[in-house]
C-alpha cells in the first residue's frame, strides 16, 4: 500500500466518538530517521471547520506510512478507527 500514497493522496481519520471523522491530504512523503532507522513517513494536512462548516485552520501531522490504511480496512481487533485512504 505504501507505494500508493503520494502528494495529493486524500484521507480520513476516524478517531472514535468525540471527533468522529476528519479530512485531510499527503501534502508530501519523505524518510526520516526514528530512533537510527528509515521509516517512509507522510505529512497530512487536517481540515478544521467551526460549527457552521467553515474552515478555520488546518493541521499538518506526520505519521508512518505503514498507519494508513485501505478504506474500511480495520485494524486487527475490529476497530474502524484509524487514518484510512477516502475514497
Amino acid at each position: 500500500m505504501e507505494n500508493k500514497i503520494t502528494a495529493g493522496t486524500k484521507v480520513e481519520g476516524n478517531w472514535g466518538a468525540m471527533i468522529p471523522v476528519s479530512e485531510g491530504e499527503v501534502i508530501y512523503t519523505t524518510t526520516q530517521i526514528i530512533n537510527g532507522k528509515a521509516k517512509a513517513v507522510a505529512a497530512i494536512e487536517w481540515d478544521r471547520y467551526d460549527d457552521e462548516g467553515l474552515e478555520i485552520e488546518s493541521d499538518v501531522q506526520i505519521v508512518d506510512l505503514s498507519e494508513i490504511r485501505a478504506h474500511g480496512e480495520r485494524s486487527v481487533n475490529g476497530s474502524p478507527v484509524g487514518i484510512h485512504l477516502a475514497v
